[in-house]
């Protein structure tokens, strides 16, 4: 890595992990870009990445789809969203859906971080054979602000479930939000 290159990596992560502001000509239009000034309720779209290990089984790798609500009032930011995940390993496959919470605590301009409460129900199908199973999870979620209206996400979690295995989840992703997307309730 060249010198220019090593400087605009330490710039970028500067700027994103300690909140720094872009030149004052460019600060215009940019107020719903800070966790500071974003009181509004919106709808939001999430995609991660989820890499799982199970205690019964072989670690599992796939896709969680998200869509809920973000928002709230002055030094409060939670969010609420309901997911389906699909994980497999060769012929071991798991279906989950459920609700997650995370009441956001802000940390600095552009980062947050809070605990994350899981609700769900999840199916488990290898070799031809398949269980339903309830599951409760627990763990920490980390938000980057990268835009006016996207944040990286990531996420350590605990599952337990009610067969009495526990799975040890993280996932990586992007989320989008707007106040056009619809959800409910709307405030009008």
């Amino acid at each position: 890595m060249n010198r220019r290159s090593t400087r605009n990596l330490v710039y970028i992560l500067g700027v994103l992990l300690w909140g720094g502001m872009p030149p004052a000509a460019e600060r215009d239009g940019m107020e719903q870009f800070l966790w500071d000034r974003d009181t509004e309720i919106r709808g939001m779209v999430t995609v991660s990445y989820a890499h799982a290990s199970d205690s019964d089984g072989p670690s599992t790798r796939g896709l969680r789809l998200g869509y809920g609500y973000f928002g709230g009032k002055t030094n409060d930011y939670p969010w609420g969203e309901f997911w389906a995940a699909f994980r497999e390993d060769g012929d071991y496959e798991i279906t989950a859906a459920g609700l997650s919470v995370v009441p956001i605590a802000k940390v600095s301009r552009r980062f947050g971080v809070g605990p994350l409460f899981d609700l769900g129900l999840s199916r488990r199908e290898q070799d031809g054979r398949s269980a339903y199973a309830g599951l409760v999870g627990a763990g920490a979620e980390g938000v980057v602000r990268v835009g006016r209206r996207w944040d990286l996400v990531t996420t350590a979690e605990a599952a337990y479930r009610t067969t009495g295995d526990v799975e040890l989840q993280a996932r990586v992703g992007i989320r989008f939000h707007h106040e056009k997307i619809p959800f409910f309730p709307r405030r009008r």
